[in-house]
């Protein structure tokens, strides 16, 4: 929602000035009404004076909580700190809000565990990775829109019922809560939000949806807001660089694909959604200085409404949904001198609709024609202190088409093509002026897939993509850029397979391989071992490149790629009727980074001197010894190395926002009429900047989520966000509500082919 962008070094960049970074000054007490104040770079430079940075960090020590300060020397202490991290959130926790939960939780659980066989399991094999190799974009009458390939990446996988379980108020959420990933975001609702993937932050983690690659041209990443949870049928998580999946170019973290189509089933279905959210009352310290209970009004504090409706009928089918939010966003939170305050000033509204065209013919020919749109007005309120609010309007309009040809052989070869078109726009207004993006992107995708009598699969593909940028900032700017790529898959034996891979990407001054080796040794039915070797890369955006010159920054036409190399190792072991482990370790190498740099004259100029070193480690069990109850626990350990400029291994700089611990579980129960999903997580210590002068203290969030069938038609809904009240920001100054609680209705309906009836 606000209009800065988080970078790799941490700081925040206007969108109009990339050399002004968002600052804060103390305003006083009282009621907080978010506001923004740019301050040039020249007074405040990029990442800090190292003088500053010192006496920022005694500071913030001064208020930081147990384990907030750097790790001692000793590993036994370095241990005893970190539990002491892990168990602090929960020190300072209500008594009666645990009990209430607790109690809660138990009786929902003996009911899952006592429901009787009828009720709807688990589904094992849609939850865990390691259960399947392919998640069809889009099922129908036997058609499939994405061919089952076979790969040696990590990939985790959900679908349309636990997203439908997990009630994410949001996508940034459901991918926090499902996958248990690292999320940065600006505040509530609506509010600007990215992931990261093995500490790739937004704008290096590739984003597609049903396959299609979405990341702006003009600044890297993708505005999460514009899908709704409830628009998807199932999401797929693949880890590391080079992905050899959909073969696209710039997933330097790894690739999240959102998959939005499903009409599966003859016959219609529609369903009405409405929902509101509030924040859980409390006293709070207002402006007077007095503790008083915030308005009755912040009860319905948010509302959406969401129609659906889908019909398949023989050979052909219609979808379309319509979802509409109105969130006032007010929220409690703990500013830096305990004390608890009210937040104001952010309030969101939007609109997002889709619609879509299917025909099958039932012989390896389908087609599916799609559009959606998404417009949102909001309240762009800044980090804590600041002076000067905006308003900020976007639209999103995106439409595809998507046709697959199979059996174009006797072995089974198939192709698909695609073909896109979008308009995201922005117009900005705060007290310095206005400001507009526009963003034409058109895109053509073909892929193969052409299998051979031996133990050889080819899948070449070709893209081709062209934006068209107007901006008041940037002018007129458009650049078209490409690639071509093939992969083998060559089974060398029942166990062993090798998959080959090389990208060249192809702009007007780039011609860059981009190669990856994958193998995959299959030890046994229940356990698999996957190693990649892969280079990875990412072409500079339009912002980087074309900036135009001023008093503050000016952009740099000469920038070079990012560049880098990695490799990890995956293990794979599956249990069925008992539990699916999967673990992976990695380490990549990041040079030629783009960073902004004050250069002459005072002005900021990207450059390509940033680089880094990235070292972890991710886990992940889940029980499989109950139809009707699953466990699952993540944890993930990563080592961040910046080697910007003097900077070496020993210095021990961390990459902005990205912790060395963080830890997820989840329980989710079923039964004959509902569900119950709980997932809880933690981060450890993370810092703002590459200086790391300004640690942000760890913290732990508990959900829960409820669905109850009422009936044939009607289903309760009820879910509570960070239900232990934890006080934590993910990006600096930007404070997060406190519990949260959503309750709302669905009803729902179908019809049924006559032969079905």
């Amino acid at each position: 929602m606000s209009r800065a962008s988080v970078w790799p070094n941490g700081g925040g960049l206007d969108i109009r000035y990339p050399s002004r970074l968002l600052t804060t000054a103390p305003e006083g007490s009282g009621e907080y009404r978010q506001k923004g104040t740019c301050i040039p770079a020249k007074k405040r430079p990029y990442g800090h004076a190292k003088k500053e940075a010192l006496a920022g960090e005694a500071l913030r020590q001064g208020n930081a909580v147990p384990g907030g300060a750097r790790a001692c020397a000793s590993s036994t202490c370095a241990l005893l700190r970190w539990v002491g991290d892990l168990l602090h959130p929960l020190l300072g926790v209500s008594v009666a809000r645990v009990g209430i939960f607790l109690l809660l939780s138990a009786g929902l659980l003996a009911r899952g565990l006592a429901a009787e066989e009828r009720a709807s399991p688990l589904d094992s094999a849609e939850l865990d990775s390691g259960q399947s190799e392919d998640l069809p974009l889009l099922e129908g009458e036997g058609i499939t829109f994405t061919a089952a390939v076979e790969t040696t990446q990590q990939i985790r996988r959900i679908g349309k019922e636990e997203i439908q379980r997990l009630q994410a108020p949001d996508t940034t959420s459901l991918l926090e809560r499902a996958f248990h990933l690292g999320i940065t975001r600006n505040g509530p609702y609506g509010s600007v939000s990215g992931v990261s993937l093995r500490g790739y932050g937004s704008g290096r983690v590739a984003i597609l949806v049903d396959g299609v690659p979405v990341n702006s041209l003009q600044t890297g990443g993708f505005d999460l807001n514009r899908l709704s949870p409830d628009d998807l049928e199932g999401v797929e998580v693949i880890y590391g660089g080079a992905d050899t999946r959909f073969a696209y170019s710039g997933a330097q973290g790894g690739v999240i694909n959102l998959i939005t189509r499903r009409m599966k089933e003859e016959g219609s279905r529609w369903d009405i959604t409405l929902t509101n959210q509030f924040a859980l009352p409390e006293p709070y310290v207002a402006d007077t200085g007095d503790r008083v209970w915030p308005p009755l009004t912040d009860l319905g504090d948010t509302q959406k409404l969401r129609l659906g409706w889908e019909t398949l009928q023989g050979s052909s089918g219609l979808k379309a949904g319509f979802e509409t939010v109105r969130a006032g966003n007010h929220f409690l939170f703990q500013d830096p001198q305990y004390k608890i305050r009210r937040r104001t000033g952010a309030g969101v509204q939007d609109i997002r609709g889709d619609i879509s065209y299917l025909w099958d013919s039932g012989r390896e020919r389908s087609l599916l024609v799609s559009g959606s749109f998404y417009w949102g007005d909001k309240d762009v309120p800044g980090p804590l202190y600041s002076t000067n609010p905006g308003n900020q309007e976007d639209w999103y309009l995106k439409s595809a088409l998507h046709y697959r040809r199979g059996e174009l052989s006797d072995a089974g070869a198939a192709t698909e093509l695609v073909l896109t078109y979008s308009y995201e726009g922005t117009d900005y207004t705060d007290a310095t002026g206005n400001t507009t993006q526009g963003l034409h992107t058109i895109q053509g995708i073909s892929r193969w897939e052409i299998p051979t009598e031996g133990k050889l699969t080819y899948r070449p593909s070709v893209d081709v993509t062209y934006g068209y940028l107007d901006s008041s900032n940037l002018g007129v700017v458009s650049r078209p850029e490409g690639g071509l790529s093939l992969g083998v898959e060559y089974a060398a034996s029942e166990k062993l397979t090798l998959i080959p891979f090389l990208k060249m990407v192809i702009t007007k001054t780039t011609l860059m391989p981009v190669p990856k080796l994958g193998i995959l040794y299959r030890i046994s039915d229940s356990l698999t071992v996957k190693h990649n070797w892969f280079r990875t890369f990412r072409l500079p955006t339009l912002n980087d490149l074309y900036w135009p010159e001023d008093s503050f920054a000016k952009g740099n036409p000469d920038l070079k790629p990012e560049d880098g190399v990695g490799t990890d190792l995956i293990l794979e072991m599956n249990k069925p009727g008992a539990y699916a482990l999967e673990g992976s370790f990695y380490a990549t190498y990041q040079k030629d980074a783009i960073s902004w740099q004050p250069g002459s004259g005072g002005k900021w100029t990207p450059t390509n001197i940033a680089e880094a070193l990235y070292f972890g480690s991710d886990w992940r069990v889940s029980t499989d010894f109950h139809p009707n109850l699953k466990l699952t626990a993540t944890y993930g350990w990563l080592l961040t190395y910046v080697l910007t400029g003097d900077l070496t291994v020993r210095d021990d700089k961390r990459m902005p926002y990205q912790p060395v611990h963080r830890f997820g579980a989840g329980v989710e129960v079923v039964w004959n009429t509902g569900s119950l999903a709980i997932t809880q997580k933690y981060e450890g210590e993370r810092y703002a900047t590459i200086v790391n002068a300004a640690p942000l203290a760890p913290y732990f969030t508990l959900d829960l989520s409820l669905t109850q069938r009422l009936g044939d038609s009607w289903t309760l809904l009820i879910s509570g966000s960070n239900l232990l009240g934890a006080n934590y920001q993910l990006i600096e100054n930007y404070p997060l509500p406190r519990t949260t609680v959503s309750v709302g209705l669905r009803f729902s309906g179908e019809s049924k082919p006559r032969k079905q009836r």
